[in-house]
């Protein structure tokens, strides 16, 4: 069974995304997915989506993102599989 976290981030975009997206914990980034937007630019997408938000009234305080974190027991799943499951949460719980 998956035990999920949920971390705000609220240093640098690019500093979590550059730990996130890291090739040593992702199989060469082949372990990493996005929705809306790149993960080679997401930093600069998010910073231009806040800067828009906040423009139209819409600041929401100091997280500049989330970072979902899931882990499974030694052995449990194979990397493909957790990824797929960790694509699968995201689109039921963000649709």
């Amino acid at each position: 069974m998956a035990y999920l976290k949920i971390f705000p981030i609220k240093v640098t975009d690019k500093k979590a995304l550059d730990y996130i997206t890291n090739p040593d914990k992702t199989d060469e980034k082949l372990l990493v997915s996005s929705f809306g937007c790149s993960p080679e630019t997401a930093d600069l997408e998010f910073s231009m989506t806040r800067k828009m938000a906040k423009k139209n009234g819409m600041d929401k305080g100091d997280n500049l993102a989330f970072h979902l974190i899931q882990s499974f027991k030694p052995g449990e799943v194979d990397a493909e599989t957790a990824h797929r499951l960790g694509q699968q949460f995201a689109d039921e719980a963000f649709p």
